[in-house]
């Protein structure tokens, strides 16, 4: 066995494989094929192209991702105080009631004798 480089253009019709590659034969019978194409080296100069644009691209969205998590973190935040006013809310509405009942009242009328105006949920 000879070991050289062959440079071999395939008869094959159809395009992808009319391409420009190096058929190495090794001694040890074994043959490695090296794709010689213009499009292959375009192709792979346009993926580190875009790679780069990519990572430049999220350099450019780091801050806003601290961001976006600070801001996150507030409305979860928020939620968990609503959360906390509406259990709040509950229960003094459930002792209203249970006043109202003990002193023979509507829950309106206990409302207007405790000095609670009904709209003052409705003007947040």
């Amino acid at each position: 066995m000879y070991n050289e480089n062959i440079n071999i253009i395939s008869s094959s019709k159809k395009d992808y494989h009319n391409i420009n590659k190096i058929i190495k034969l090794e001694e040890n019978g074994e043959i490695e094929i090296h794709w010689k194409d213009s499009n292959i080296e375009k192709l792979t100069k346009e993926i580190e192209e875009l790679q780069e644009q990519e990572r430049a691209l999220n350099d450019q969205l780091e801050p806003y991702r601290a961001q976006m998590k600070q801001l996150d973190d507030d409305a979860k935040r928020n939620l968990d105080k609503v959360h906390q006013y509406n259990e709040i809310k509950d229960s003094c509405q459930a002792i209203i009631g249970k006043l109202a009942e003990l002193e023979g009242l509507t829950i309106a009328q206990m409302n207007k004798k405790l000095g609670i105006d009904e709209n003052d949920d409705k003007k947040k």
